[in-house]
């Protein structure tokens, strides 16, 4: 048996919360990192394929996959997502402000 740790980061900064997911072997396992960005799935049989993937709101992660054959460390870097927002303000009496 063996484990897939690491941690989920933006900017080399851990991110406290991120949903973390493991498909290994056609099971799913969630994790969520810890305050520091660390995540751990210990005692996944071994060999097989496995893809992982991390969610945290504003942030976009790639999906990484491999094959476990040993312990593995696995660092998901995040990038923030941005977003536009536009539009305009009418107030009660019907004034636009721009």
């Amino acid at each position: 048996f063996f484990t897939i740790s690491g941690r989920v980061h933006g900017h080399g900064v851990g991110l406290p919360r991120a949903k973390v997911t493991l498909v290994h072997g056609g099971t799913v396992y969630t994790a969520f990192t810890t305050g520091n960005g660390d995540y751990r799935f210990p005692n996944l049989p071994s060999p097989a394929d496995y893809t992982i993937t991390a969610q945290l709101t504003g942030s976009i992660f790639p999906t990484i996959t491999g094959r476990l054959v040993r312990d593995t460390t696995i660092m998901i870097a995040g990038t923030a997502r941005n977003f536009t927002v536009s539009g305009r303000v009418i107030t009660p009496d019907r004034t636009t402000l721009v």
